[in-house]
């Protein structure tokens, strides 16, 4: 079976150094963030601004490496990958 996505999303910039924005074509329901071990990352209410039709993530606190953004629209995953600097 072949896996396909109906949700689109873009992150900008890549790398990013302290945030990231999302950019989808529907609205987001979830969105976690992990690392290269599939540990999720810590992240609060006060981590997100949504502005725009937006979001920006703050990801300052995160170490430097790789990184793998997983979001749901309530019917579809996605999964995108990152470099954090």
């Amino acid at each position: 079976m072949l896996f396909r996505s109906y949700l689109k999303v873009s992150i900008y910039p890549v790398p990013a150094s302290e945030t990231i924005r999302l950019k989808a074509d529907h609205s987001i329901h979830s969105l976690w963030i992990l690392n290269t071990l599939g540990k999720p990352m810590p992240l609060d209410e006060n981590d997100f601004l949504f502005q725009d039709g937006e979001v920006e993530v703050n990801i300052k606190s995160f170490p430097a490496g790789v990184y793998l953004l997983v979001c749901d629209d309530g019917k579809n995953f996605l999964r995108k990958t990152f470099v954090k600097k």
